[in-house]
């Protein structure tokens, strides 16, 4: 038997309505892809050195991940200069 902890546990009282289960699942969806969209972004103008050892050549960390810690590397107002660099990069 696995434990609540191992698996998406979809069965619980509070998400046994379909509709509200979709929804979560939709926006989980949604936010992993935005999040592996923004490390893909950040590796093509090089922020992904920030993220990894400076002897290491490959990729360290997953889009997804990398997205993760830029997201939370940078405060909201830097956004705006990392996606004016990322529109100049040709990226977009």
């Amino acid at each position: 038997e696995q434990s609540r902890h191992q698996r998406l546990d979809l069965l619980r009282p509070l998400d046994a309505v379909p509709d509200r289960r979709d929804r979560l699942l939709l926006l989980s969806a949604l936010a992993i892809a935005v999040l592996s969209l923004l490390g893909a972004a950040g590796e093509r103008i090089g922020y992904d050195r920030w993220l990894k050892a400076n002897t290491v050549k490959r990729r360290t960390h997953s889009l997804f991940r990398q997205g993760l810690m830029l997201y939370h590397i940078f405060p909201i107002g830097p956004r705006i200069g990392f996606v004016r660099r990322w529109r100049r990069s040709g990226a977009c």
